[in-house]
């Protein structure tokens, strides 16, 4: 076993006894020398003191009148500590045969002293035996400190590369947020501002406002090339109409545009078994709520970054809302049924909740409902919706989608409007006569159900 003597070197590093420098744990070798080497140094330990014995007391070498041969009792002791106890034993087996031969009378042929001979024999195997158990069991803790010391550094070797690409990570994220800083909501809303009239005045032709499209991804997404194609009545995909970014070759046979087209789905490299190296990143399809297909935008190439199921899932919701936009391009206003069946659809293919909400007047308030209605219209945010719909009893309802809102924001909406209907009906008792109805928009019901319910009032009610 390699000792160390913690002096300090050169480079500031432990020295072993041997003169190699202790850089780590694991210079520390706890390996014994080879056989060869330990049976020389036994048998040299062996002789060694006995031969002082003989130098520094010729008549007595091993001075057996003191009563314990002290010299004889320092090989064992030496090599039992270094190497354990059965080179020990052959220790006190050189050293019994020297005892042995100094203590032989050639005249009489026989030992001057059996008992005193197998005395010091068994006193120097005890020492052996003892010695080199401590030695044994010393060395077994070592090993077992080196075995923690290795299983450590191990777990610290992964928790730093673990902290290492968590740090390059969240760099790379804190980049990512600084680069888009749009919410979804936002989003939306700016795609909406952005084309709807553009899409109006022209007569709903893509192609024309196509270089915009694909500027208006690339803001919110970051992506770095794509195209826009279109498609004709026969659902085949045409050249491309618009680029962003350099162009290249893009084949219209591409697999992943095909099955895009095809299932009017995103579909990305991770939805394909195998693909070219030419394919494309991305294919996001134009779709609107009626599944009409209007185009598709391909995306060549992105960040690895936002290669992620949140990205896939924003570029999903542009080309549905992209497709809507298109396909109302002629209609100056959205009707109710086809907006909510839109925030439906959204509901069941993105997971999209919404919330739809009515309020219902008496047929004594209608003279006050345009008031009403400017004042809840005026308080609608980018997305929301409003319409005033007046039944054949004289009752009217004034119905607001909410895209984007969880259930739960509808209380904090009534109280935030209860105070401003109150103080335009100009009488607490009118406003207490109002009723308030809602549903969450999630998937699980049609937009026919979720109107027949706000209108003929099955849906359970408060009131302000």
């Amino acid at each position: 076993m390699k000792s160390v003597d913690y002096r300090i070197g050169e480079a500031n590093h432990p020295i072993a006894v041997d003169g190699s420098a202790v850089r780590r744990p694991d210079d520390i070798s706890l390996g014994m020398p080879g056989l060869l080497r330990r049976l020389l140094e036994t048998l040299l330990l062996a002789l060694l003191f006995p031969g002082l014995g003989l130098l520094l007391s010729p008549e007595d070498p091993l001075f057996m009148e003191q009563g314990i041969p002290w010299l004889l009792m320092v090989a064992p002791l030496l090599i039992g500590v270094r190497y354990g106890t059965s080179l020990a034993l052959l220790a006190v087996a050189i050293e019994a045969l020297l005892l042995g031969a100094s203590t032989y009378d050639v005249e009489t042929a026989r030992w001057d002293a059996d008992i005193l001979l197998a005395g010091h024999v068994i006193a120097l195997c005890v020492v052996a035996v003892l010695c080199g158990e401590l030695s044994a069991q010393q060395r077994r803790k070592l090993r077992q400190m080196h075995v923690l010391n290795k299983a450590m550094a191990h777990r610290q070797e992964s928790f730093l590369r673990h902290y290492h690409v968590l740090r390059v990570s969240h760099d790379q994220l804190v980049e990512h947020l600084a680069a888009a800083p749009f919410a979804l909501r936002d989003t939306l809303t700016h795609l909406e501002r952005q084309f709807c009239e553009r899409l109006g005045a022209r007569r709903g032709s893509l192609a024309d406002v196509g270089n915009e499209v694909l500027l208006f991804i690339a803001q919110h997404s970051r992506i770095q090339r794509a195209a826009l194609i279109m498609v004709d009545d026969q659902m085949r995909p045409q050249p491309p109409v618009a680029w962003l970014g350099a162009q290249c070759e893009l084949s219209l046979q591409d697999a992943m545009l095909l099955e895009s087209i095809s299932s009017k789905k995103l579909i990305s490299l991770r939805d394909m078994l195998s693909a070219d190296a030419n394919s494309p990143v991305a294919v996001i399809p134009l779709v609107d709520v009626d599944s009409r297909l209007h185009g598709v935008i391909v995306v060549i190439d992105m960040p690895f970054i936002d290669f992620s199921d949140s990205q896939m899932h924003m570029l999903t919701v542009i080309g549905a809302r992209l497709g809507d936009l298109t396909g109302m391009a002629h209609q100056n206003r959205p009707d109710l049924k086809t907006s909510v069946r839109q925030w439906v659809k959204h509901a069941q293919h993105e997971r999209l909740s919404s919330l739809l909400a009515s309020v219902t007047f008496q047929p004594e308030l209608n003279d006050k409902i345009p008031e009403v209605f400017w004042l809840i219209d005026s308080h609608r945010r980018g997305l929301d919706q409003a319409w005033c719909l007046t039944a054949s009893d004289g009752t009217t309802t004034i119905v607001l989608l909410m895209p984007l809102s969880p259930a739960k924001d509808i209380q904090a909406y009534k109280e935030r409007m209860a105070p401003l209907i109150e103080q335009t009906l100009e009488s607490h008792a009118e406003a207490t006569s109002i009723d308030w109805l809602y549903r969450a928009v999630d998937g699980t019901a049609t937009a026919d159900e979720l109107l027949r319910a706000l209108v003929d009032g099955e849906e359970m009610h408060a009131s302000l």
